[in-house]
Formats: structure tokens, sequence, C-alpha cells
């Protein structure tokens, strides 16, 4: 057996806002959990199960399994919405599990890749005053040759 996820759906914990916008959404369940190794969930002895990515995947696609009490196949599609960690957990549960996928939501995600550092001559650019000079300068030019 897998081990033990803490979760709860407390209709009396301070609630989390979940604005919709005009169109107007079904009211929706909002499920949290903690990953394995935090809150009141098991930590999973490293020589069975390396703390890694696959494992908190599959520790998610088995508690949506659990609680949706219908077959991998045949689950509805949800909104997962991760934060920090959880963004990345999310964020590689999405390409296993695509067909479960109704929107998915990144906040703050942690460990994603970040952009690399920009060239000196792109940083000059959006300098106040400076870049103002080099686009008058070069930028028409630029804009004509690339764009």
């Amino acid at each position: 057996p897998s081990p033990r996820t803490a979760w709860r759906s407390r209709a009396r914990a301070p609630p989390a806002a979940l604005n919709h916008g005009d169109g107007g959404h079904p009211p929706r369940c909002v499920l949290t959990f903690d990953l394995y190794g935090r809150g009141d969930s098991d930590t999973p002895p490293l020589s069975t199960y390396p703390h890694n990515d696959k494992l908190f995947v599959s520790q998610l696609a088995e508690l949506l399994f659990a609680l949706s009490g219908e077959t991998p196949a045949a689950a509805q599609p949800i909104d997962l919405v991760g934060f920090s960690m959880g963004g990345a957990v999310a964020a590689a549960f999405a390409p296993h599990y695509p067909s479960h996928i109704h929107r998915l939501a990144l906040l703050a995600p942690a460990g994603l890749p970040i952009a690399p550092p920009r060239p000196l001559a792109v940083r000059l650019f959006v300098l106040p005053v400076v870049g103002e000079l080099a686009m008058g300068l070069v930028g028409r030019r630029l804009l004509r040759d690339h764009v």
C-alpha cells in the first residue's frame, strides 16, 4: 500500500476566495492535502520511495482517483491549482494526465526553469534615458530589419 496522505475538504475552515468571471461557474469542492513528508501526511522511506516528482505526481493521482470513486480512465477532469512546490507537482502531473486536467493554474511555482539572463544590449534598452537614446539611435533600424 501507498503511504498515507492527509487531506481535508472543510466547509468551516477559513475560506480561500476563488473569484469567477462574469460568466459564472458552478460551485466547486475545494480539496487541500499535504504532500508526503509535509504536514500530517506520512514521510515515505527513501529506500522504498525516492522523494522526487514521480512520488508526488503518483500521490496526487492516487488521491484524486480514490476520492472520485472512479477508475483513472473514467475520472472527470479537474481544475488543478498549484502553489510553490505544489505548482511544480501540478506542472509535472499535467503531462502525465492531460485528459484529467480541465484547467491548470500555477501560482509562484517552485523549481521551474527561470528565464536566462538577458544580454547586456537588451538590459541597456530597458534603462530609463539610456534605453530611449539607444532606441532613437538604432531602434528604428532594428525594428525595420527584424520585425
